[in-house]
């Protein structure tokens, strides 16, 4: 109640300020502020009752909306306009009214004469639970604060009069603020409508149940998840959708941080130049249950004050095939999804044109489990398709999707435009949102709000660096209770592999005294399933499309269960694994998705049959899940030092090891013919290029890169130990020293146009022993380009034979690029341990 009192107070400081400024509302919301102080004071005589209490509250929130309405008013400032002014405003207001009920299909003839009064518009309706009726409608905009009493009996003697003569059979008055009680009144007496326009929205498609639905889900949300009702919202732990998450961090393009999302949104939704919100974290950091968290909030906010608020429309993409059609997509969202009585597309466009949605697009990398470097591109136009100059839209994507916004306007900029509409669509700005992975103490926070024992855990969570860094993210913390201890036990390196893998053994123990499948069959199954998904490219499957090998599992069990019954018993009790009322199973996680596929995958090399992912494209996160499931190298750490050079210790680096020389197409091709991934771009019908087997592979991305490091037993080096390594520390421009020789490297000045073998150039050696630092190809580092943002845009150093004196130059970094340069023939990578 005190925080209330609190905010009614500052509303009336606020209000007296604006009084400064707006001299021709002075008297009018002078009145209001001591109206307002006067029931507060009401409100603390009352005490302890507390019904008088909260209608007395009641009083105070209305006046202060009439205030704010009034103050809106002065802002348009229809008063100070000319007639003409005026006039055109008012026919700007009625097409407003018209464009409505047109985009909705009904019937309507438009400036119908009663009387010789002009009706705006007779209106057929044929709604649902409705009886089919005719309505005269009429817009209305006064220069007074609201549409008084004499303006609606005039307009009952019309409606009088077209139900006498069969014209109509009902009335609805409509303005752009609102009546007075008295015009009210009235209108009650005389069966009429009196809406503002926000209400003849709500009068035409009922948003109430889907605010409704949304926000007992929210809040119910347990009893969802286990199946008792149908829902939209995807299952998550009860816990994270009632308060008692760890306050996640932003951060923008610059790198400030911030504290508080929804207060980020507020300020957003206030900025009218400000429309559209990309929002980029890794995956499992929970960009869902922040944008659940987000439509709930909002519908929160619709619900108290509709007039004021836009609607949540909350559209998880996952849902959806990897290739998207704008209007195919809004239909299935609002009419099948949400069950709203929307009668076209064209009605959804007009309401997004009148700013009264806010659309939030959650997942848009999780569309598909895989798809071509092209589709992304033709996802994001069809989205565009969507926005308008008064739209607000928020977008979550994995940040390997969508890195800056460079890269975005390249997306926007893709694509051809078949139509004039297409060619002219509207260029969105994006404040651009990092979402921050869990620090430590954002873990000790997490532990917290989940068990008593939390210190516990987080000691020996501590205790172990690999088990910290997998804590970063929130999904893993999900399953650290269940298998930490027995992680723990193991002494073998931490990976995101080994961990998935003792947390599914730990359900199938669990699980397997009373279960009717062994754990066998429900690793299969799991398989399966996901295959499945990866095949057809989506995040769910309706049980009816299980291919034929998982049904064999459970023939023996058929003479006593029927395969449904072994479903719900054994994977209805699965934790990670969800069937919805429709029958789609659907995994908690794209992570798990990719897990059991990369299982799949590792299974298949083992048996020498590929032949089902033939057609498939695995994805970055499904290959390091198989590159970490391949069996550890057998080479020693000696072995592995090879053609390494030891580097000592530096300013900002400690000792490692780096590479003598650029991996080459001959290295790269041991890594592809032992875990059967595609090769690189420009290999003719995927062979080695013998002939340049020893230049350095190129044509690959950083996460191939990455990957290749991993399964090597090494890792990419960071942007200060390349520096390092190839002598910039040290002083020296160029790895020989500090004047450029173009006999000494491979660079736009040698004039080869192409890649040379890793060791041409003997004179280009660092004092560590590092050979062809500069020129030649590019090398991918582990660094981002800005450390405080970490948007997985990673920088590559060195130059190549493209690059001129100066951008072979030790100190120079390409950071103008991204993952979508995977492709270039110029760069390539070395690695540290």
């Amino acid at each position: 109640m005190e925080e209330i009192l609190k905010k009614y107070t500052k509303g009336i400081k606020e209000l007296s300020g604006l009084l400064e400024e707006y001299s021709e509302e002075r008297e009018k919301v002078n009145d209001l502020n001591v109206k307002l102080i006067d029931n507060i004071e009401s409100i603390e005589t009352y005490g302890d009752n507390e019904s008088l209490r909260c209608e007395r509250l009641d009083i105070v929130n209305q006046l202060n909306q009439i205030a704010l309405k009034k103050l809106n008013r002065s802002f348009n400032n229809i008063s100070g306009l000319s007639e003409i002014e005026i006039n055109d405003y008012r026919d700007e207001f009625r097409e407003k009214v018209f464009s409505l009920y047109n985009s909705l299909g009904f019937q309507i003839i438009r400036d119908f004469q009663i009387n010789d009064s002009k009706i705006d518009l007779i209106v057929k309706y044929n709604l649902p639970l409705k009886k089919s009726h005719k309505s005269m409608i009429k817009s209305v905009v006064t220069v007074d604060d609201f549409v008084g009493g004499e303006i609606v009996t005039r307009y009952a003697e019309l409606v009088s009069i077209a139900r006498s003569q069969a014209v109509a059979t009902m009335g609805e008055l409509i303005t752009d603020i609102g009546f007075t009680p008295e015009a009210q009144e009235i209108a009650r007496e005389a069966k009429i409508q009196l809406l503002t326009f926000s209400d003849s929205i709500n009068y035409l498609i009922d948003f109430t149940r889907y605010i409704d639905d949304f926000i007992f889900d929210y809040e119910n949300h347990a009893e969802f998840a286990h199946g008792f009702r149908q829902s939209f919202i995807d299952a998550l732990e009860n816990d994270d959708l009632n308060g008692k998450t760890v306050k996640t961090k932003f951060s923008d393009m610059k790198g400030n941080s911030f504290a508080s999302i929804n207060d980020y949104v507020e300020e957003w939704l206030e900025d009218e130049s400000r429309n559209e919100i990309m929002l980029l974290g890794s995956e499992g950091s929970g960009k869902t249950s922040l944008c659940l968290s987000l439509t709930y909030m909002l519908a929160q906010k619709y619900k108290k004050d509709p007039e004021n608020n836009r609607i949540p429309i909350y559209i998880p993409l996952k849902d959806y095939s990897k290739s998207i059609n704008h209007k195919q997509l809004i239909t299935d969202i609002l009419v099948n999804r949400y069950h709203l009585n929307f009668s076209s597309f064209n009605a959804f466009r007009t309401l997004m044109n009148y700013g009264k949605f806010i659309l939030i697009f959650d997942g848009l990398d999780e569309i598909a489990l895989h798809c071509d470097r092209q589709q992304p591109y033709e996802n994001f136009h069809e989205l565009l398709k969507l926005m308008t100059k008064n739209s607000k839209t928020i977008i979550t994507s994995d940040a390997h999707h969508f890195f800056n916004q460079s890269y975005a306007r390249e997306i926007l900029q893709s694509g051809e435009t078949s139509t004039e509409q297409e060619s002219n669509l509207y260029q969105p700005k994006y404040d651009v949102l990092y979402l921050q992975d869990l620090d430590g103490k954002g873990i000790a926070e997490f532990l917290k709000a989940r068990t008593q024992n939390w210190q516990a855990f987080y000691v020996k969570i501590k205790s172990s660096p690999d088990l910290m860094l997998l804590c970063r993210n929130p999904i893993i913390m999900h399953m650290v209770k269940n298998t930490l201890v027995r992680i723990l036990r193991q002494d073998a390196r931490l990976n995101f592999s080994n961990f998935f893998d003792n947390y599914f053994t730990s359900w199938f123990e669990e699980t397997d005294e009373d279960s009717i499948m062994s754990a066998e069959q429900k690793a299969f199954f799991l398989e399966e399933l996901a295959m499945q998904m990866l095949r057809k490219g989506r995040l769910y499957l309706h049980n009816t499309e299980l291919s034929e090998k998982t049904k064999l599992i459970f023939k023996e069990y058929l003479r006593e269960y029927s395969a449904a019954e072994v479903f719900a018993y054994d994977v209805g009790r699965c934790p990670f694994l969800l069937e919805d009322r429709e029958g789609n199973y659907k995994f908690k996680h794209k992570l798990f998705v990719e897990f059991f596929v990369a299982k799949k995958y590792v299974r298949a090399i083992n048996e020498n049959n590929l032949e089902e992912f033939e057609d498939s494209t695995l994805s970055f996160e499904i290959k390091n899940f198989i590159v970490e499931m391949m069996p550890k190298s057998y080479k020693s750490e000696d072995e592995i030092r090879t053609n390494m050079v030891k580097i000592p210790s530096g300013i900002a680096t400690k000792p490692f090891w780096m590479d003598q020389y650029a991996v080459t197409k001959a290295d790269f091709n041991e890594f592809i013919l032992t875990t059967k991934f595609n090769t690189p771009a420009g290999w003719k019908f995927g062979k080695l290029p013998k002939k340049f087997a020893n230049h350095p592979v190129v044509g690959i991305s950083w996460a191939d890169a990455y990957l290749y490091a991993k399964w090597a037993g090494k890792r990419l080096p960071t942007e200060k130990e390349w520096e390092k390594a190839a002598g910039y520390e040290d002083g020296r421009k160029y790895p020989w020293g500090g004047e450029f020789n173009s006999d000494f490297c491979n660079s736009i000045e040698s004039d080869k146009r192409q890649t040379v073998p890793i060791d041409f150039y003997k004179e280009n050696v660092s004092p560590c022993g590092c050979y062809n630092m500069a020129g030649n190809v590019w090398e991918w580092t582990s660094s981002w380009v800005n450390e405080s943002r970490k948007d997985f845009l990673y920088v590559a150093k060195g130059g190549s034979f493209w690059s001129d004196s100066e951008g072979v130059h030790s100190g120079n970094r390409l950071d103008s690029h991204d993952l979508t340069i995977s492709l270039n023939d110029a760069i390539g990578f070395r690695c540290a341990l």
